[in-house]
């Protein structure tokens, strides 16, 4: 289950501006902490907010959401980017889909897309989407 902070953040979430397969990485998200934990996610963060400082662009450029992770089990957010940056790749050189870390308003899981297409990746096959 996906569940949002704020009702603003669903709008955010559901808004033509954020990029597809960031959707994509919260669901995959969502259904990997459901099947692993029986719980599911908290997006806490989408478009930037006033005041918060950011490490980088992503969400500015609707290619990032934040994830909620002090409710989780202890090493669930590591083994969740762990998990995550196994099964899917941005593509772009040096960028992971999923990074645990503390910025803004604490530690949360960040995932993020590049501008290209994300990629799948099942054992020997690749795909793109």
């Amino acid at each position: 289950m996906i569940t949002f902070k704020t009702e603003e953040l669903c709008r955010q979430f559901l808004d033509d501006r954020l990029h597809r397969d960031v959707r994509l990485l919260v669901t995959a998200l969502a259904s990997y902490m459901e099947g692993k934990h029986d719980m599911g996610v908290v997006v806490t963060a989408v478009f930037p907010e006033p005041g918060v400082e950011r490490v980088s662009q992503t969400h500015a450029d609707g290619r990032a959401v934040d994830v909620r992770t002090k409710d989780w089990p202890d090493g669930a957010a590591t083994t969740a980017e762990t998990w995550m940056n196994a099964n899917f790749k941005t593509g772009a050189k040096g960028m992971n889909v999923a990074v645990y870390h503390v910025a803004g308003n604490g530690w949360h899981l960040h995932l993020q897309a590049a501008k290209r297409p994300v990629i799948i990746k099942s054992g020997d096959s690749t795909i793109v989407i």
